[in-house]
């Protein structure tokens, strides 16, 4: 496996979706839940019925209060996805759909695109995403980014708030 999201909760590791190699030239994308016991240091892959995320490589994951949320990512067909998903990691039992609000990651006015292979940061009870790349549906080219928002995931309403921040370093992006 490989562009996996993954998070640490109690003694565990979660990894969540990713992509396998089914030959030297095609890689398929899952919506596989796993996790990794940091006591016995054994593998072992969640089954759960019902709805659940499609199937991403390359999103984000994060736990939160005992939840685990996934946002983002891309498909097999390298389509990225703008959906977010939370399940209960004391129960491993049902994913559940999450309202995303405010302005996620976009490609200007006109298209809201996902992000993929970004990275995420904690910050008390929010999110920083910084970067990653997004798929210009106009122009059907990849678009490597810098922006950072601020992902607030909220219990009470189900939903992953987002807010896009601007930052002033005397730079417009990050240098390479």
């Amino acid at each position: 496996f490989r562009s996996f999201s993954a998070s640490l909760h109690a003694n565990y590791i979660v990894i969540f979706g990713g992509m396998y190699h089914q030959d030297a030239i095609n890689a398929i994308a899952t919506n596989q839940l796993a996790k990794l016991n940091l006591d016995t240091w054994t593998w072992s892959l969640v089954s759960i019925t019902g709805s659940k995320p499609g199937v991403r490589h390359s999103a984000v994951s994060f736990d939160y209060n005992g939840y685990l949320y996934v946002y983002g990512g891309g498909d097999s067909s390298w389509q990225t996805a703008l959906d977010a998903w939370r399940i209960n990691l004391a129960t491993l039992s049902a994913w559940e759909a999450v309202s995303v609000l405010g302005t996620p990651p976009a490609l200007g006015i006109m298209m809201s695109v996902a992000r993929e292979w970004y990275d995420l940061e904690y910050m008390t009870t929010r999110f920083i995403s910084i970067g990653g790349i997004s798929r210009d549906a106009v122009l059907n080219n990849w678009v490597v980014t810098s922006d950072i928002y601020i992902m607030t995931p909220s219990l009470i309403t189900s939903s992953l708030t987002f807010s896009k921040r601007k930052v002033s370093s005397g730079a417009e992006t990050i240098p390479p």
